[in-house]
């Protein structure tokens, strides 16, 4: 191909022939084509070098984005380094693409309770097996890995996880108050705190190392505070509870209603049932079915708890931003 001057540009179309020039616009000739089988066809636009100055730069702009909105990547084969790069930046693989996660509270809601009841189904029948079949290879060691009183088990994660959760949700919320109104901020951060807390605590169990100091310090030895740390612990959340008032009164009627009702579900099984299970042990031991069943009805209505809290953040959230948008940005890699 013969050398080209600086004010042409010069591209080779895969099929085409050239026709007669079509009239020159704004300083521009640009060749018209039709299709053919010679692929050796050039496509030409002249800068008319009697184009003022302010309407050449013009048009040269103009060449610019055509050559990049309308070139395939194919064309760039013997073009300059800054077609290169202009067809590097309009290639749709090195473009940001934008993935957007809808969240349905709702639906959140129904997968956590299922999540749940499938735990809650395999920890019994788990039980039950060691109970009342005969011993099979590795029946206590699965019995163990489901059962939801074990720690450190399928179960205990799962509850970890799911209070973590509530911990990040809250953070956020804290967050965005902070960027708004900043209403009661200290409050969403002290929940995060909280439930932070938690989460490591069901893993860890931090509140059991309580129980034997307070008992030998009470003089316990049966009774609904067997398991002496509920003591304490009823008492930080009755200091918590009072903390909390002017806070609750805050917020809106549904979403005040939602977390009242995981809180009372939370503490019904890690208060109330925790006490009824320690009177029990306390008279008949932890090792028969009926301990099972108590424990299992205590973790099953603090999971639960959390997943009605979980639903009420999901659903307080778009209240203070409706605009939220969940999105992931994945960078295409050249």
């Amino acid at each position: 191909m013969e050398p080209v001057s600086s004010r042409t540009i010069v591209r080779t179309l895969p099929t085409y022939k050239t026709t007669r020039p079509r009239r020159p616009q704004s300083g521009i000739a640009v060749s018209s084509a039709t299709f053919d089988s010679n692929p050796q066809v050039s496509v030409r636009a002249d800068i008319q070098s009697s184009t003022p100055s302010k309407l050449r730069g013009s048009s040269r702009l103009r060449a610019q984005r055509w050559q990049r909105v309308y070139r395939p990547a194919a064309w760039t084969a013997g073009g300059s380094a800054t077609d290169s790069r202009l067809n590097r930046e309009a290639s749709p693989r090195s473009q940001p693409r934008d993935l957007e996660l809808e969240i349905d509270p709702r639906r959140v809601l129904r997968a956590l309770l299922m999540v749940t009841a499938i735990l809650v189904v395999l920890s019994t029948a788990g039980q039950a097996t060691v109970y009342y079949l005969p011993d099979f290879p590795l029946r206590d060691s699965i019995a163990n890995l489901f059962y939801v009183r074990m720690e450190q088990n399928v179960p205990t994660l799962y509850s970890s996880m799911i209070l973590f959760a509530a911990a990040l949700l809250c953070l956020l919320i804290a967050r965005a108050h902070g960027r708004t109104d900043r209403a009661y901020v200290r409050h969403w951060a002290a929940l995060s705190f909280v439930f932070a807390f938690l989460s490591l605590d069901e893993f860890a169990s931090f509140h059991e190392q309580a129980t034997d100091p307070v008992r030998e310090q009470l003089g316990i030895t049966r009774g609904p505070l067997f398991f002496a740390w509920v003591i304490p612990g009823a008492a930080l959340v009755a200091l918590l509870g009072i903390a909390l008032l002017p806070f609750l009164r805050h917020l809106p009627k549904p979403t005040r209603r939602r977390m009242l009702a995981a809180g009372m579900l939370f503490l019904s099984g890690a208060i109330g049932f925790e006490m009824i299970g320690g009177a029990y042990k306390a008279a008949y031991g932890p090792l028969n079915m009926g301990y099972v069943l108590i424990t299992t009805v205590e973790e099953t209505l603090e999971m639960v708890g959390v997943a009605v809290l979980l639903y009420g953040l999901l659903a307080y959230i778009p209240t203070i931003l409706p605009d939220v948008v969940y999105r992931v940005r994945i960078n295409a890699v050249d």
